[in-house]
């Protein structure tokens, strides 16, 4: 996963090299990352969102904000993690 401008990220597969990198569309730019086997999770300060990246389009699935401080860490609800 790399940073491909400030308002998009895309997440590429080691596997696969040659395929195409999935590409996140987002209205900040993101302070930290966490990725995982089928989502990707960005935030700044104290906002996180979730995105599906097995879809192309890698739509927002969810959106977490809460008080301060900010998140130290960020997991997915049951339905959506793969564990």
């Amino acid at each position: 996963m790399y940073l491909t401008s400030l308002l998009e990220v895309s997440v590429c597969d080691a596997v696969r090299p040659d395929a195409k990198p999935s590409v996140i569309r987002i209205s900040m730019e993101p302070t930290f990352v966490a990725l995982g086997p089928a989502h990707a999770a960005l935030g700044m300060n104290n906002h996180v969102f979730y995105h599906s990246i097995t879809s192309p389009a890698c739509p927002l699935i969810a959106e977490q904000a809460r008080p301060a401080p900010a998140p130290r860490t960020a997991r997915l609800p049951t339905p959506f993690n793969t564990f």
